[in-house]
C-alpha cells in the first residue's frame, strides 16, 4: 500500500495511506488541498469535542430512575433520588441540576396554584 511521501515536523515519514494525490502527498501535506485539510481538521475537532462531552455526561436508564413525577410528593422523591445519584456518581451534576431546576419550577407552580385568587 502506498504511503504519503512527506516528512512530518519531527522528521519522521507520514504514514497516511489514503487520499494521496498524484505526487504521493496525503490530504494534510498537499498544499493544493489546504482548505480541504482545514475543514477536515475542524470536523475532527467537533467530533472529538462531542465525544468528550458524551463521556462527561452520565445518565441512567429510565428503568433505574423513579417514575415521572406527577405530584409534589413524587417531585420530592425524584429530587431526593437525584441528589443521591449525583453523590454516588450514577448521574453527573449537570443532569442533577436540570432535574432540580425542573422540580423547583414544579414547586413554584404548585405554590401559585395553591394561593387564593
Amino acid at each position: 500500500m502506498a504511503e504519503c511521501t512527506a516528512l512530518k515536523a519531527d522528521g519522521t515519514r507520514c504514514r497516511q495511506g489514503s487520499s494521496l494525490n498524484n505526487d504521493g502527498l496525503c490530504l494534510f501535506h498537499d498544499p493544493a488541498r489546504k482548505r480541504e485539510a482545514q475543514a477536515a481538521r475542524k470536523r475532527g475537532a467537533k467530533a472529538s469535542a462531542k465525544a468528550k462531552m458524551a463521556q462527561r455526561i452520565k445518565t441512567v436508564d429510565a428503568c433505574e430512575a423513579p417514575p415521572k413525577p406527577e405530584t409534589i410528593a413524587d417531585c420530592v422523591a425524584y429530587a431526593s433520588w437525584a441528589l443521591g445519584a449525583v453523590t454516588t456518581g450514577a448521574i453527573d451534576s449537570r443532569t442533577a441540576h436540570e432535574i432540580l431546576r425542573k422540580a423547583a419550577a414544579y414547586f413554584a407552580q404548585a405554590e401559585l396554584d395553591r394561593r387564593p385568587r
